[in-house]
Parts: structure tokens; C-alpha cells; sequence
């Protein structure tokens, strides 16, 4: 990553990048994870900072501590609620519950 890539993503020369994988338990989770042309996984990247990309059902995170530690939690949150969702239960019933 050039300086000029490093100013635009958020990080300064002497922040150190991090990398995290998560993981999807198969393909359909990570397709509805990742969403219509990727939108879903574009907007935490957006909203984050961080640059997330995959592997077959290995989810990649790189960013600085905190990029990473806020995208890998919303990452974490929306794996659940796809994976419950994949367990048949019903999604956005409950009000109090929090993304």
C-alpha cells in the first residue's frame, strides 16, 4: 500500500495494520452475508475503514486495531443473524435486539 492509499483508507504511516479472519459456515451464508453485489460487505468497509474481502467461506478483515476490532463486530453480529436465519428462525421480530 503506496501513502497515497494508506491517507485514503484511514491510516497513517505509523499505525500498524491487522488482519483477522472470521468465518461463514458455507457458501449461502456468505453470499446473503455479503449481499446483492457485495452491497452489505461494501457498506461496513465504508462505515469501518477496514478492507474486507473473502476466500471460499473465510472472511479477511485488515485494517488498524480499531478498523478491524469495529468491522469484525459487526461482521460477528450479521454471521449470527444469518446463521440463525439459516437455522429457520425469524428474523427482526424482536425490537430490543441490536445490530
Amino acid at each position: 500500500m503506496n501513502e497515497n492509499e494508506q491517507e485514503q483508507s484511514g491510516i497513517g504511516m505509523d499505525e500498524e495494520r491487522e488482519r483477522r479472519v472470521l468465518h461463514a459456515d458455507n457458501l449461502e451464508q456468505l453470499a446473503l452475508l455479503f449481499g446483492s453485489l457485495d452491497e452489505n460487505i461494501e457498506t461496513v468497509a465504508q462505515r469501518t475503514g477496514a478492507r474486507i474481502g473473502s476466500v471460499g467461506t473465510e472472511i479477511t478483515v485488515t485494517g488498524t486495531r480499531e478498523q478491524a476490532d469495529l468491522a469484525c463486530t459487526v461482521l460477528e453480529k450479521l454471521i449470527a443473524i444469518v446463521q440463525r436465519r439459516f437455522d429457520g428462525e425469524e428474523i427482526g421480530d424482536d425490537p430490543d435486539e441490536e445490530i
